[in-house]
């Protein structure tokens, strides 16, 4: 967002620098993640792309996005669908999770290290007063991706931020 240009001041605009693709695929997700595409959903590129006034190469390149996330699957002669997550999908993520953890655990800390994951906790506690999932896993996910965050690693980081994407649409699964 740019708050202040030379000479004058600008307020409230907003800049996307994505594709057409990525713009699809982020209303798609959020489709996903409100409900709307329920699991086992399939996903038309030519409907959708009739839809939106664009090319199916661009939805299948968007659909391509939300595949390498784990949100959607291809099947050979049937095309993408919303994941139906199975129990195996759901233990993989929570085996790379638990490994991540670990491993950044196994090192002694700093008060000033163990800092980021004492916030995240503090506010897991206070989500857990409302009794709310809804509330109660984001802050969770906050307090995990801290102690992954204790690694000091920036691709692991981008790897466990994918994988709380995948995360955050099991446990919406699961919960709705």
């Amino acid at each position: 967002m740019i708050d202040y240009c030379v000479g004058m001041t600008v307020h409230n605009i907003m800049l996307r620098r994505t594709s057409t693709a990525q713009q699809v695929a982020d209303g798609l997700a959020d489709a996903i993640m409100r409900g709307e595409l329920t699991p086992g959903s399939p996903i038309k590129e030519s409907a959708l792309a009739s839809s939106l006034g664009i090319s199916r190469n661009t939805v299948r390149e968007a659909v391509r996005i939300l595949e390498v996330g784990g949100m959607v699957r291809y099947t050979l002669h049937h095309g993408f669908a919303v994941v139906d997550p199975s129990h195996d999908d759901i233990l993989e993520l929570y085996r790379a999770r638990l490994a991540m953890e670990v491993s950044a655990v196994r090192v002694p800390r700093t008060s000033e290290e163990l800092a980021p994951a004492r916030a995240a906790l503090e506010a897991l506690m206070e989500a857990y007063q409302t009794k709310d999932p809804a509330e109660i896993a984001p802050r969770a996910l906050d307090f995990h991706t801290a102690i992954v965050g204790m690694l000091n690693s920036k691709q692991i980081d981008a790897f466990y931020a994918q994988l709380v994407k995948e995360l955050r649409y099991l446990l919406r699964v699961l919960f709705v």
